[in-house]
C-alpha cells in the first residue's frame, strides 16, 4: 500500500473530480497513475526508437514506399 499526502488545494480538486465522476479517490488515483505510467512508457519507447533511427539501427519508410512494396495504388 502506498500512502500519499496531498496538499489541500489538490485534495479539493480531487474530491470535486471524484464527485463529478461518481468514483472514489482511490479508484480515481489508481486510474490516473496507470495512465500516466503508460504515457511515460510510450514516450520512453518512442525515444528509444528515435535513437535507433538516428544511429542507423532502424529504418523509416514513406507511405509511398510501403504502398509500392505491397503493390497498392498511390
Amino acid at each position: 500500500m502506498l500512502m500519499l499526502e496531498v496538499p489541500n488545494h489538490l485534495e479539493t480538486r480531487l474530491k470535486a473530480a471524484c464527485d463529478y465522476l461518481a468514483t472514489d479517490a482511490s479508484s480515481f488515483l489508481h486510474e490516473a497513475l496507470l495512465e500516466h505510467l503508460e504515457d511515460i512508457e510510450d514516450i520512453h519507447e518512442a525515444e528509444m526508437e528515435l535513437l535507433a533511427i538516428e544511429q542507423g539501427q532502424s529504418q523509416v519508410y514513406t507511405l509511398a514506399e510501403i504502398k509500392a512494396k505491397h503493390g497498392l495504388e498511390s
